[in-house]
């Protein structure tokens, strides 16, 4: 159709198929995984007419996609990677690293998984994604202060980037109110952090 010629609709595609796989990821259903192949597919098929910029988006999929049969999913990560980087999209590098991340730490592998996230996140903040660095910061805030001496101060910066910015907010945040803007999940993995 008329949009197949804008990069738009590729990554529309392309997130069709990363949201399927992960409805197939918590459902199980045939039809989220049988669309997520149809989304591959369509990249496939535009790689092969010539339309290079869908290469990285195909092999992060396809990286997701062997998640879910467990087949070589870390060379598809990597040339996910190698590929996003190599076209210029800082922000599908970003993803991938930190897909491939994610990937790690449930194969338990948690210092791969730690460089990782951390390389995500700085391409995230080169790219000046600062909401979605501190989002990562909040989701893999254990496995980021492994092997770090856990003080007050590794911790307030830490916590501070998961709440919401608020330019009404003061430097201090009133321990009443602390439980209450860092959400029960954050709450938990910071008071688990400090007390041992």
């Amino acid at each position: 159709g008329a949009l197949e010629g804008t990069c738009l609709f590729y990554f529309g595609v392309f997130y069709c198929g990363m949201a399927h796989l992960l409805l197939f990821r918590l459902h199980g259903t045939r039809k989220n995984i049988l669309k997520a192949r149809t989304s591959m597919s369509r990249l496939r098929k535009w790689i092969r007419k010539g339309v290079t910029n869908c290469k990285p988006l195909y092999e992060l999929l396809k990286a997701e996609y062997a998640v879910t049969r467990n087949s070589r999913t870390r060379v598809s990560f990597d040339s996910a990677c190698h590929l996003a980087n190599e076209h210029g999209f800082e922000h599908i590098e970003a993803f991938a690293y930190e897909r491939a991340g994610v990937y790690a730490s449930s194969m338990g592998n948690r210092i791969e998984a730690k460089a990782l996230v951390k390389k995500s996140m700085e391409l995230y903040r080169k790219w000046g994604a600062s909401a979605k660095t501190r989002w990562l910061e909040g989701q893999h805030f254990a496995l980021l202060q492994e092997g770090r001496p856990v003080t007050l101060e590794v911790l307030v910066p830490v916590s501070r980037g998961m709440v919401e910015e608020d330019k009404s907010t003061e430097d201090t945040i009133e321990t009443s109110n602390f439980r209450d803007r860092l959400g029960e999940r954050n709450y938990t993995r910071w008071y688990r952090t400090i007390d041992g």
